[in-house]
C-alpha cells in the first residue's frame, strides 16, 4: 500500500525505505505471534476441537514458525517488486519455488513418510527459497534509484507508519479469522476430522472469490477519508459477522445442514461482500484520494517533484475540503 502510494506521488527513491518499514514492523510482528504456534494444541484445546486434531495442529505449526519469518520478509519485497512492474519476476520466482515444493513435499512426504512433518519441512525450504531469491533480485537488480541499501531511515515517522498501516492489518485478520471461525465451528460437528477436512477444501476451491472481495476491499481502504474507511470497515467484516457467520450458524446447526449449511453460510457473506465493495469501488473518486495519498507521502519522506494542482484539481472537481488539501500539498512542493 505505502508503495503504491510512493509510486503514485512519484517518489521512487522511497520504496527502498517504506520497504524497510514495514520489515520492521512484520517482523516484530512475527515474533509477537510465535507464542500462538508454540501453543496451537492447547488454544485449540481450550476452543473444545478434537484432540487429534489439536495435537496435529500444534504439531504442524511449531514446525512452520520459520514460514511466519519468511512472510515477513516476503510481502515487503514483493510489493515492492509490483510497484516497479516487475510482476513477472516475481511469477518466475514463484514458478521455480513451486515446482521445488512439489519435489520436496513427494520426496519427504511420499517417499521417507514423514507426512505433516515433511510437508512443513518442505514448506520451510520454499519459502526461503523466495526469500533469497527475491532478497537478491532487490539488492542486485536495476533499482538504482528505490534501493540505496539499508537506511536509518526506515525508523523515522514509524509511528505514521504503523498508524496507516494497522488498519489494512486489522481488516486482513478479519477476513482470515472469519475463515478460521468457520473452521472451528465444524470442529464440533459430527466426525471433526471429515468436517475440517471438507470445509478445507471448499475455502480453498472458494479462494478466487475470496480474492475478488479482497481487491475490492484494498481498493476502498486506499481513502483515506472517513466515510470511505468507516463503508470499507462495514463491507470488510460486518457482512461477514453479522450476515455470514449467523447464517452459517443458523443452517448448520440449528436445521442441521452441517458443512454444507456452514458454507452456505460463507457463499452468501462472500456475494454480498463483492457487491457492496463494488459499488462502492464505482462510486469513488479516485482522482482525490490519489492527492491525499500524496500528501501522507510527502508527510513521510520530504518534497517530491512540483505538481500541477491546479489542473488536477479542476480534473477532480475538488470541493472546499479539497481545495484545503491543495492547500498543504503546495506547502511540500
Amino acid at each position: 500500500r505505502h508503495c503504491g502510494q510512493a509510486v503514485g506521488a512519484r517518489q521512487i527513491n522511497m520504496l527502498g525505505i517504506h520497504m524497510q518499514r514495514s520489515w520492521i514492523i512484520t517482523g516484530v510482528t512475527a515474533l509477537v505471534l510465535t507464542p500462538t504456534y508454540i501453543l496451537t494444541t492447547p488454544i485449540l484445546k481450550l476452543f473444545h476441537q478434537s484432540a487429534n486434531v489439536s495435537e496435529l495442529a500444534g504439531r504442524y505449526s511449531i514446525w512452520v514458525i520459520p514460514q511466519l519469518f519468511a512472510y515477513a520478509l516476503n510481502f515487503p519485497m514483493h510489493k515492492f517488486l509490483q510497484s516497479h512492474s516487475k510482476v513477472w519476476a516475481i511469477t518466475v520466482i514463484c514458478l521455480v519455488a513451486l515446482l521445488f515444493h512439489i519435489l520436496l513435499n513427494w520426496v519427504l512426504v511420499i517417499k521417507f513418510g514423514h507426512g505433516l512433518v515433511g510437508d512443513a519441512i518442505a514448506g520451510n525450504i520454499s519459502w526461503a527459497f523466495v526469500v533469497v531469491a527475491q532478497m537478491l533480485y532487490v539488492v542486485f537488480g536495476c533499482f538504482p534509484d528505490s534501493w540505496t541499501g539499508f537506511s536509518m531511515l526506515a525508523f523515522n515517522s514509524l509511528v505514521g507508519f504503523v498508524k496507516l498501516s494497522l488498519s489494512s492489518a486489522v481488516m486482513l485478520c478479519l477476513d482470515i479469522w472469519y475463515a478460521t471461525a468457520l473452521i472451528l465451528m465444524v470442529g464440533h460437528l459430527k466426525h471433526p476430522e471429515i468436517a475440517v477436512d471438507a470445509i478445507s477444501t471448499c475455502l480453498n476451491s472458494q479462494v478466487w472469490a475470496l480474492n475478488i472481495a479482497t481487491g475490492f476491499s484494498a481498493a476502498a481502504r486506499c481513502s483515506s477519508r472517513c466515510r470511505l474507511a468507516i463503508m470499507g470497515c462495514f463491507c470488510e467484516h460486518r457482512v461477514y459477522y453479522l450476515f455470514g457467520l449467523p447464517i452459517s450458524i443458523l443452517l448448520g446447526y440449528k436445521f442441521e445442514f452441517g458443512v454444507q449449511g456452514i458454507w452456505s453460510g460463507i457463499l452468501g457473506g462472500c456475494l454480498l461482500q463483492t457487491v457492496m465493495l463494488l459499488f462502492i469501488t464505482i462510486r469513488t473518486n479516485w482522482q482525490k484520494e490519489a492527492l491525499q495519498a500524496e500528501l501522507r507521502v510527502k508527510t513521510w519522506g520530504g518534497p517530491s517533484k512540483s505538481l500541477n494542482l491546479q489542473k488536477t484539481c479542476h480534473n477532480a472537481h475538488l470541493g472546499v475540503d479539497e481545495a484545503y488539501l491543495s492547500v498543504h500539498l503546495c506547502k511540500f512542493t
